[in-house]
């Protein structure tokens, strides 16, 4: 798409007509959905780093503001499309949203952090093996359970009149 413009001058009975080269057009558009990008995890250890970054397409460039967790000491980049936490405490714990906006609107993303404590993180994996070891002791006592319910129902006793292999003449295919 191009656009041109004309210019006319009348002076009495004179007229100037100037026109003006042709310039491309340039489309100009609201900033689209940001997308957010969590460094390295949306659960984190507390007195751990996190950085959350976002990114949003518009025409012109969409500035960024951040709603953050009331009392969640942050610091921003230069241009303030990430959010910086140095040291994970329990108030970073919340819901971070990003506003990309620009001159024809806004968008916003939610992301969710999660501050855990060590203790948290070995309680779960305690967790996880009790129940683990649960499940095989179950399995266990079941099988030793089915096992002496099947004692006293069939016994099959085979009998033989087969000699061991000492005791057959050589030369000879029956056992005498």
């Amino acid at each position: 798409m191009y656009y041109s413009c004309e210019a006319v001058l009348q002076l009495g009975s004179e007229r100037h007509t100037v026109e003006s080269s042709e310039i491309p057009g340039k489309t100009f558009n609201a900033p689209t959905c940001p997308s957010l990008t969590v460094s390295p995890n949306a659960i984190i250890l507390k007195g751990n780093s996190l950085i959350i970054t976002c990114r949003s397409d518009g025409s012109p460039a969409p500035t960024y503001s951040w709603q953050i967790p009331n009392k969640a000491g942050v610091t921003y980049s230069p241009d303030k499309s990430s959010v910086i936490i140095h040291e994970a405490t329990w108030t970073h714990s919340g819901t971070y949203t990003c506003v990309a906006r620009n001159v024809h609107g806004g968008s916003d993303a939610k992301q969710e952090v999660t501050v855990v404590s060590d203790g948290y993180v070995g309680l779960v994996i305690g967790i996880v093996i009790g129940v683990m070891c649960l499940i095989f002791l179950g399995a266990l006592v079941g099988y030793f359970w089915w096992k002496k319910g099947r004692k006293g129902k069939a016994t099959i006793t085979i009998q033989s009149d087969l000699q061991t292999m000492s005791e057959i003449p050589s030369g000879t295919s029956e056992p005498k």
